[in-house]
């Protein structure tokens, strides 16, 4: 029977597991923005994600609509922007879920015994200035 050295089982293990990571980081495009806890606001820019407590790790997906009422401008109602998450708390699988700036709409959700809401959302559109997605971030609080 032949004996292999634990050297030569190890080296080709490390090397498809930094292949590995290099792969998942390349396809990416969010990052990781550090950890916050539980009950505190934080803020979010798109295409980011944030770990809570070293429990829950939070995504800013996208900006999905904003028809808020510019500043300066006149109009029928305040408007609405709709932001699309991900939370993918330990034990449980990833969910997406869309909140809203509007107090008459969803600002706040409860996902896999989580409270998650949606507290700001930064740039306020400017009458006369286009947005772009890549401005945007969301000021957030998640609790248990």
């Amino acid at each position: 029977m032949m004996r292999e050295k634990v050297s030569d089982i190890v080296r080709p293990a490390a090397l498809l597991l930094g292949l590995i990571i290099v792969g998942i980081s390349a396809t990416g495009c969010d990052v990781l923005t550090g950890e916050q806890k539980y009950g505190e606001e934080f803020r979010l820019p798109v295409d980011n994600r944030v770990l809570v407590s070293n429990d829950a790790l939070v995504t800013f997906v996208e900006v999905i609509g904003d028809s808020r009422c510019p500043k300066g401008a006149v109009c029928v109602w305040e408007g609405d922007a709709l932001a699309l998450f991900e939370v993918k708390r330990s034990g449980f699988s990833p969910k997406r879920f869309v909140l809203h700036t509007n107090d008459g709409m969803t600002r706040d959700t409860v996902i896999d015994g989580l409270s998650i809401e949606l507290v700001a959302l930064d740039p306020y559109p400017e009458e006369g200035r286009a947005q772009r997605p890549t401005e945007y971030v969301a000021t957030m609080r998640l609790d248990r």
